[in-house]
């Protein structure tokens, strides 16, 4: 069985698969795409049990930024 990873692209989730995925992933968007016209970007590939963490903390801090908006208001 292959390991899963998780592609993040500037910081945001892009996919997950297996490796040959986020080589597609990869060459799609730099290769194929030339990075959509963008002067950089950021790749982090992780496994998947670090990508579920990532998520989550992600998640927590979207939630308490909006929260805080909306008390701010």
């Amino acid at each position: 069985m292959s390991q899963t990873y998780a592609c993040f692209l500037n910081g945001k989730f892009y996919g997950a698969g297996n490796l040959e995925y986020m080589n597609e992933l990869f060459r799609d968007y730099v290769v194929n795409s030339e990075m959509y016209g963008k002067g950089e970007c950021a790749f982090r590939i992780t496994s998947q049990e670090k990508a579920r963490e990532i998520l989550i903390n992600e998640t927590i801090n979207n939630n308490y930024e909006a929260l805080k908006r909306m008390e701010d208001e």
